[in-house]
């Protein structure tokens, strides 16, 4: 497997066993979202970064079932 760290994001990039799916994970908390790049992985990660307050806070985030999801 892969792994890419981009420390300019903020987050540990590995890539899975299913080459579309990446996990990554947040180096201030430890947080970690599973999701590919089409998928909004980006969007994801920085939604999570404006978030982020708390260091060792061990959340798993995993993409919406329903892509359009509106809360």
């Amino acid at each position: 497997m892969a792994e890419l760290t981009d420390p300019i994001s903020g987050f540990n990039r590995r890539i899975l066993e299913d080459p579309t799916k990446i996990k990554s994970v947040c180096l201030r908390c430890g947080a970690v979202i599973i999701n590919s790049v089409l998928g909004g992985l980006p969007e994801l990660e920085a939604t999570h970064l404006e978030q982020c307050k708390k260091p060792n806070r061990k959340i798993l985030v995993f993409p919406s079932k329903k892509p359009n999801c509106a809360s």
